[in-house]
Parts: structure tokens; sequence; C-alpha cells
């Protein structure tokens, strides 16, 4: 295992399960995506999700609430550590996720508000040093994107 893939696990593995009624950002959607979250989060810690259901899930991703989004990230990081290759799509998506809007040039309160808000400093900071991962590693853009624009301001000193 990667070093960076174990401090991934040991950090989010002692998170709380997100409920069933708290999985979408919208309870009351009926949406083929929304159904999608169900089935495929539903009840399942983020260390349970299959590989295949992390695939092509961007529509579904987005349905997720910023509490369920917060936990189940670290299975999409996860994967993204250990295949890469394979990321497809999917990468871009949650890159995306993580990279706030900006106004002037900084962060939107709101986002790094609701986004952050369900995430200690330590897992702040893992989540910056698994984009600095990816960026060094694979060089890869979408992470240099959200480093620049929020997350490098939260990797461990040197």
């Amino acid at each position: 295992m990667k070093k960076i893939e174990v401090l991934l696990v040991r950090e989010f593995s002692a998170a709380s399960l997100v409920p069933k009624e708290r999985l979408l950002a919208d309870a009351a959607c009926k949406l083929d995506e929304c159904i999608q979250v169900k089935s495929i989060f539903g009840g399942k810690k983020w260390q349970d999700i299959s590989v295949g259901d992390l695939d092509y899930t961007e529509g579904v991703v987005l349905r997720l609430s910023d509490e369920a989004f917060s936990y189940y990230i670290a299975a999409y990081l996860h994967r993204f550590i250990t295949r890469y290759d394979e990321a497809d799509v999917m990468l871009d998506c949650i890159m995306s996720m993580l990279t706030p809007p900006l106004s002037h040039g900084e962060p939107r309160p709101a986002w790094v508000a609701s986004r952050l808000s369900y995430w200690s400093d330590a897992k702040c900071g893992l989540i910056a040093q698994v984009l600095k991962y990816l960026s060094d590693e694979h060089d890869c853009y979408a992470s240099k994107q959200a480093l620049a624009a929020f997350w490098a301001a939260l990797l461990p000193a040197p």
C-alpha cells in the first residue's frame, strides 16, 4: 500500500456512516440519479462501495448531500490513488467538486463553509495531500487546479 493510501484509510475509516435519509441534497428527489444514490451508497461504508459502482457516477455524486459527499469522498480518492488510469471522467467530476468557485480571486465563503464543515483539519490536510500526490505522480491537471484554487494552503509544512 502507498503511504498516502494508508493515511487516507486511517483518517477516514473512523468517520460515521451517513444515514440513508441524509444521503441526498434534495430528499424529495425522484430522478434516476437520486434512486441510484440510495442504491449505491445507502447503508454502505465508503470502503464497501465497489469500484464498478464508483465509475461513471458523475450524475449520481452531484446529487449527494454535502454530508454524504464529505463521507464518500474517501472512496473516490482511494480509487484515484490506487487506479488512477481507470478513473476516467470521475476524476474531473470529483476534482471540480473540490475546486471552489472564486470571487475576486478568493474562494467563496459559502462553498468553504458548506464543504469544510464536515471535515476535521486533519481530513482537509489529507485531501490536500491526495491532490498533491495526484499532481506530482500523475501530472493531474484537475488536481493542480484544485490545489491552486484552495487546497495548497492546507498542505502540511514540509
